[in-house]
């Protein structure tokens, strides 16, 4: 064969795919260096393994591209066969990695089906499509033949599961029939079939939308259209930007909602809320802004009764008044000086730095809230007494349901703390699964100790006259007469303490131990993802005694 019939390497092309690895192995270096820090000591590990894969990649490619890409049209069939038949293997000798089963272990090496099948699609449908020719027109065999591979391996792929693969191989599939010369409105058919599936796979599994809802995990922005990303937002201002970049600093603009000690801080850390894809270089912005900083004012939220902090008794918590004291903060084109940006643009390191601070945020919640919770059982136990039935059994035994939800919310953020590790910088990083375990018993939990709260304490906490009614010259008497509990309490310790439970089990103290850290959902999502269901499976196969062919 002349060198003329071998044609050129296309250089462009080729220097291309090179750049492509490249970015992939930075992403790969912001997204693993952490974990490998942490597991091998070696911050470098996956990356230096994954650059030696591209290279020896690389070198396959350069060498495969001299040859006449007409010698592999024999291979067509073969390689589509081998391709089926190791996507069904690994579903029963596959190593099981993360809830996945998508390696075929040989000993010295590890074979993905999935990378053979993406192969064999592009070799094997070109070749159809070129013996097809004109064919390729009609809808039996044009898109019959394609259709029913791209679902034979969907639905293999989706069994181990691998939805990038299936979302990628279809996608070739697609184009390669377009090219081949399918009839446009035949082809749409196809399409259409491909976006269902695809929704199925989204909504109707899921594995599926775990990996959408990583996307769109919430924290404090406003976030506006909650379907669309910030670069998408109808008000592009709904998640905090970068609007300038200049010599000495940046400029952002945005806001930020449920801000618990904001107007009591000197310093506010603003950081992305949630990870973030290319297109949206000036939402990934960490900087420290001073709370009164020019262009910065603050909203402060109303709470359930908060006119009543101008009172003593009906305010609830006498000592320390209302609770957490969140606003909303506008952000009107801030300026932020160099030394105070932590991150400018790069979009790769957010979604760990959300999730670091959310797993931290939740880690506290067991003994923040355990916390309150003592109050609360403290409150519980003295309005008993005041009521005259801290005797009665079914009291010390709702006590009791209370101090056991409470301690469980404590051990959860003790044994988060306990499993955690030392990252390479030297701080100590929990343990991500058990802190998001607490954090969803905690909006579990705190429901059912004020609700038995409620139950011990009466009705009354809900329609006590006010604090000035019970002062009054002429309907005070009355009040101290009829909201008298028992013997030796003075009406008055019944009512502060009444207050104190409406207080701290009502309004916004019970959202925040919902929604505070982020909403249940994000919790179940990081537990799912975690939680290595098939390794329990096979340990209860083992305990019964059942043996299948995986």
């Amino acid at each position: 064969m002349s060198r003329a019939e071998k044609g050129p390497i296309d250089l462009p092309f080729a220097l291309l795919v090179i750049l492509l690895n490249g970015i992939g192995l930075v992403m790969m270096f912001s997204a693993s260096y952490a974990l490998a820090a942490a597991k091998t000591s070696t911050p470098a590990f996956y990356v230096t393994r994954q650059g030696i894969f591209m290279v020896m990649g690389v070198a396959v490619m350069l060498l495969i591209s001299r040859f006449n890409y007409h010698y592999f049209r024999p291979f067509s069939v073969p390689a589509m066969a081998v391709a089926l038949v190791l996507l069904v293997v690994v579903l029963f000798v596959g190593s099981n990695q993360k809830e996945a089963v998508r390696w075929i272990n040989f000993g010295l090496f590890n074979i993905q089906p999935s990378e053979i099948a993406k192969a064999a699609v592009i070799i094997s449908f070109s070749s159809l499509a070129v013996r097809l020719g004109r064919r390729m027109k009609s809808f039996m065999y044009g898109i019959i033949p394609f259709l029913t591979i791209i679902g034979m391996m969907g639905v293999l792929l989706m069994r181990e599961p691998h939805l990038s693969a299936t979302i990628i191989i279809t996608l070739t599939g697609i184009t390669i029939i377009f090219l081949g010369g399918a009839h446009i409105g035949k082809l749409s058919i196809l399409g259409i079939v491909a976006a269902l599936i695809g929704i199925w796979i989204v909504f109707g599994m899921g594995y599926g939308m775990d990996r959408v809802n990583v996307w769109i995990d919430p924290m404090t922005d406003p976030k506006g259209d909650r379907s669309c990303s910030p670069a998408e937002q109808e008000d592009p201002d709904q998640f905090t930007r970068i609007v300038e970049k200049r010599d000495d600093g940046i400029v952002i603009r945005g806001a930020k909602m449920h801000m618990t000690g904001m107007v009591n801080s000197f310093e506010m850390l603003i950081m992305p809320t949630s990870a973030l894809g290319p297109g949206n270089e000036d939402y990934a912005v960490a900087c420290a802004i001073p709370v009164d900083a020019p262009g910065v004012f603050h909203v402060f939220g109303r709470q359930t009764n908060d006119e009543r902090k101008w009172d003593e008794i009906d305010q609830g918590n006498a000592e320390f008044g209302v609770v957490g004291g969140e606003c909303l903060t506008v952000l009107e084109d801030v300026f932020v000086p160099w030394d105070k940006v932590f991150m400018c643009g790069e979009v790769d390191f957010a979604g760990i730095l959300v999730e670091r601070f959310a797993s931290l945020h939740r880690q506290n919640y067991g003994g923040c809230k355990g916390g309150v919770a003592d109050v609360i059982i403290g409150a519980a136990a003295a309005i008993a007494e005041y009521n005259g039935a801290a005797k009665a059994s079914h009291i010390k035994d709702k006590l009791v349901e209370m101090t056991h939800l409470t301690e469980t919310l404590y051990c959860c953020a003790v044994a988060c703390s306990a499993e955690g590790y030392q990252l390479e910088s030297g701080a100590y990083y929990v343990d991500p699964f058990l802190a998001n375990v607490d954090k969803q018993n905690v909006t579990r939990y705190i429901y059912e100790i004020c609700r038995l709260a409620h139950d011990i304490a009466g009705g009354f906490i809900a329609t006590m006259p006010s604090e000035t009614d019970l002062n009054d010259p002429k309907i005070g008497p009355y009040i101290e007469k009829y909201y008298k509990g028992a013997k030796g309490v003075p009406t008055e310790y019944r009512y502060k303490m009444a207050r104190l439970i409406e207080n701290m089990t009502g309004g916004t103290a019970l959202v925040e131990s919902m929604h505070g850290a982020g909403s249940p959902q994000a919790q179940r999502v990081v537990m799912a993802k975690q939680a290595r269901i098939e390794q329990k499976k096979e340990l209860a196969k083992n305990l019964a005694g059942i043996k299948d062919d995986k």
